[in-house]
């Protein structure tokens, strides 16, 4: 069943990514009041703990340097799982109620970020993390939440999506304050 949940939380990202977005959103809370939209908020105004993420009660320590291309990152590899498939690398982590959060990053080698967003109708905004300037879109698919973030390193367009039912927030700024790109 996890499996399952795990390939559902996927299929879901890469239809998301290849189907029109719907943009910015205006969350609304339990009054019934609008709050700010999502993307207005910027990742580097969250500090990490100690690459440390909470997320669905769970907490996950980032402890191992691992690499994607020639993307670099910190991961756990107790707790979250990496399958890896050509240009594609999926870091999934599950708890005792099924999956916690999905990250899938994917390069693309010679192309641009206007090329990888052809056809997508995401609007993209842009927001700096760890020194680094990404473009940015969320997206909602089926009511799993997914952020993308979108780079370029000597002529390769990486995507870092994150989904979760869950508050991404420490998630997103853990993860990604501890990004760096360099040749392999």
């Amino acid at each position: 069943m996890k499996k399952v949940i795990a390939l559902l939380l996927i299929l879901t990202l890469a239809l998301s990514l290849a189907a029109c977005g719907e943009g910015d959103k205006t969350e609304t809370n339990q009054t019934g009041n609008q709050t700010d939209s999502v993307s207005e908020k910027t990742v580097t105004d969250i500090a990490p703990n100690d690459n440390e993420i909470v997320i669905g009660g769970k907490t996950v320590k980032l402890t191992y340097e691992s690499h994607h291309g020639d993307m670099y990152f910190k991961e756990n590899v107790v707790d979250i799982e990496k399958n890896t498939y050509g240009a594609a690398c999926d870091l999934s982590c599950r708890s005792d109620d099924g999956v916690s959060f999905v990250i899938h990053i994917v390069y693309f080698e010679g192309k641009s970020i206007d090329e990888v967003m052809s056809g997508s109708e995401n609007n993209l905004t842009d927001k700096t993390v760890g020194g680094l300037e990404y473009r940015y879109f969320e997206y909602d698919e089926n009511g799993t939440q997914g952020h993308t973030y979108v780079y370029t390193f000597e002529g390769t367009t990486y995507t870092i999506s994150f989904v979760s039912n869950f508050d991404m927030t420490s998630l997103e700024s853990a993860f990604l304050s501890n990004v760096r790109f360099e040749k392999e």
